[in-house]
């Protein structure tokens, strides 16, 4: 069941045209979704994603964000720590959802 979903999944990527007016549009709107604006923003991104990898390596979403806060980030702050625990959720989730 679960194969024959994914073939119907790869038939649809089939009938995409990557030379599509769409698929230009799409991809603009993404680049300017994730513009980085200062270095704060790379700080940021790199404790996030620090935190997400230990937390899926040991299916701890707040182990991830204590490690990203005492090894990972020079500054710290409440926005910071909600950014961090929600790619360390969304991380352990991931990990559970391909473990089943």
């Amino acid at each position: 069941e679960k194969a024959e979903e994914t073939f119907d999944g790869f038939k649809s990527l089939q009938n995409f045209d990557m030379n599509s007016p769409t698929k230009d549009n799409y991809h603009e709107n993404f680049c300017e979704q994730i513009k980085l604006q200062d270095d704060a923003d790379h700080r940021e991104i790199i404790s996030a994603g620090a935190a997400a990898g230990l937390a899926a390596a040991f299916g701890s979403p707040i182990g991830g964000v204590m490690f990203s806060w005492e090894e990972a980030s020079s500054f710290w702050s409440r926005k910071v720590t909600w950014r961090c625990f929600l790619c360390t959720a969304i991380a352990v989730l991931t990990l559970a959802l391909f473990r089943r």
